[in-house]
């Protein structure tokens, strides 16, 4: 059983592993074409420079000159800025070609300039991914069901213990290959703490269909409700609930086990009278 489980965890390491590296591929090929808008004159032409009327609601970035300075309007926390900044140079380069004289460059980083689609996209689809590796690799090492949690109770802190940190370093290589490939991951955090949660969940009833149902409900919670408070507050409850029910759980059994040889016992005295 052990064995099967570490050829799943192997297999899930290496999928996630090639699953980053040709996404990065495919997303910087596709984000490439993806054009700079620039608002108000501009000196130079380019494949990638498109003209708005007005300053737009979404784009990769918007320039705007202003004589030496190139105002970079950048949507506000986009992880991108290393994938653009060699066409950012250029266009200093060749404005300053042009004008001649030094143009430098500013910054700014603007709330309501929402980031083109494809990231957007591209975003939600890692973050999916994220969840299904630590979703599935967390349940195949669990240590919040019953069985490991009587292990607990009956002070068997090192075999508990022992499972745990299993647990805990499948979670972490997980991690840190994301963090590798993609190096800022904070926009994950999200993701991973509602795996979790559903890793909590699923563990109280071990059963298949509930394995299905913990990774749908979670996952499309996941979608839609990123707010980092309202999804410790559910990992929070996940965590008490799962606690909460498996020691029920534990107690109910072990009083019925008494029970069933309280009974069995009495019925060898009468059967000796």
């Amino acid at each position: 059983m052990i064995i099967r489980k570490i050829n799943i965890y192997i297999i899930l390491l290496i999928a996630f592993s090639v699953f980053l590296s040709l996404s990065q591929i495919i997303f910087n090929y596709i984000f490439q074409k993806e054009p700079y808008l620039y608002y108000g004159s501009f000196p130079i032409e380019s494949e990638n420079l498109k003209f708005s009327k007005e300053f737009p609601k979404q784009a990769k970035a918007v320039l705007v000159l202003e004589e030496n300075i190139l105002k970079i309007y950048l949507p506000k926390e986009s992880k991108y800025f290393n994938t653009i900044l060699k066409d950012l140079k250029v266009f200093l380069y060749d404005t300053s070609i042009k004008l001649n004289k030094i143009v430098k460059p500013y910054f700014i980083e603007k709330k309501d300039l929402k980031a083109p689609d494809i990231y957007n996209y591209y975003l939600k689809i890692l973050g999916l991914v994220f969840f299904s590796v630590i979703f599935f690799g967390g349940t195949l090492f669990s240590v919040f069901d019953k069985n490991n949690l009587t292990l607990f109770i009956l002070h068997y802190y090192k075999n508990f213990f022992q499972r745990f940190l299993i647990f805990l370093s499948v979670i972490l290589s997980f991690i840190f290959i994301a963090f590798s490939f993609l190096k800022d991951i904070n926009f994950l955090y999200v993701y991973f703490v509602y795996a979790i949660g559903a890793v909590f969940f699923r563990s109280i009833f071990n059963k298949i269909y509930i394995d299905i149902l913990s990774y749908a409900v979670f996952i499309s919670a996941a979608m839609f409700v990123n707010d980092l408070f309202i999804v410790l507050m559910i990992l929070i409850l996940m965590a008490m609930f799962n606690i909460i029910y498996n020691y029920m759980s534990i107690f109910y059994t072990k009083t019925i086990r008494i029970k069933e040889e309280n009974k069995i016992e009495r019925n060898k005295r009468k059967n000796f009278k």
